[in-house]
């Protein structure tokens, strides 16, 4: 069998040819983007429904797990009604894609999508919302970008993530850790008045009521008489 070939279309075949050799490589094998959604969804505690917001992944679940070598290539969608923006935790991304709000990108809209596309680093890490009242309602996720020996490892995986809670309005909860007053009912502790070095109360192992450690049987100077920590904050922890 004879094929012949002309000049119009030997030059039509040259020039396919060329335009293949000039598509970059990265643009023939780009892998598909995952998917993240800031959302509400409600949570069963303690026999209560609870309407708290959420980063939902891809399928259904919330949080991400990349793989070894697997690029932070992800669209964060908002779908609550209030802007919002997301930190990922121990990941150095470029700064327009870090999640701190005005450094350099504002807030995402609600109904905005934002496009994230770095290098991952390995770990076990979080990403949660740089609105402190959103963090406050469970805008928080697992973010675990494995390594190579993870995956040759014989074991099973668990992830827990522990977060606190609190019926109340974030607001309220948040107006009282910033005055120090959330451990209970305590109050303010007094700091103009001198602590009784004497107050603290061995607890076993070394430890006084006010959570320092003993030095000689004796409580640090100063610190008798407050609270176990003024970030502290009754609330229910969930998982």
């Amino acid at each position: 069998m004879t094929c012949t070939l002309n000049r119009r279309g030997f030059l039509a075949a040259s020039a396919t040819m060329a335009a293949a050799f000039a598509i970059p490589r990265t643009s023939m094998a780009q892998p598909a983007a995952l998917a993240l959604q800031a959302a509400t969804r409600t949570l069963d505690i303690d026999g209560r429904a609870a309407t708290v917001f959420g980063l939902i992944n891809g399928s259904g679940a919330t949080g991400l797990t990349l793989d070894p070598g697997q690029r932070f290539l992800l669209d964060l969608t908002n779908d609550l009604t209030e802007p919002t923006i997301i930190h990922w935790h121990g990941q150095i991304p470029p700064n327009a894609q870090d999640g701190v709000p005005d450094m350099p990108m504002p807030l995402l809209q609600s109904g905005e999508t934002r496009a994230y596309d770095f290098e991952a680093a390995a770990g076990t890490h979080w990403m949660h919302s740089h609105v402190p009242i959103q963090e406050m309602q469970l805008l928080a996720a697992p973010l675990i970008v494995r390594r190579p020996e993870d995956l040759r490892a014989d074991r099973q995986e668990v992830t827990m993530f522990l977060h606190d809670f609190s019926f109340r309005p974030p607001e309220e909860v948040l107006a009282e850790i910033r005055l120090g007053k959330g451990h209970g009912e305590a109050a303010e502790a007094d700091m103009s008045q001198p602590a009784d070095p004497h107050a603290g109360h061995d607890m076993g192992g070394g430890m006084a009521m006010n959570g320092m450690s003993e030095m000689g049987g004796m409580s640090m100077p100063g610190m008798a008489g407050m609270q176990m920590d003024l970030n502290d904050f009754d609330s229910m922890p969930i998982w």
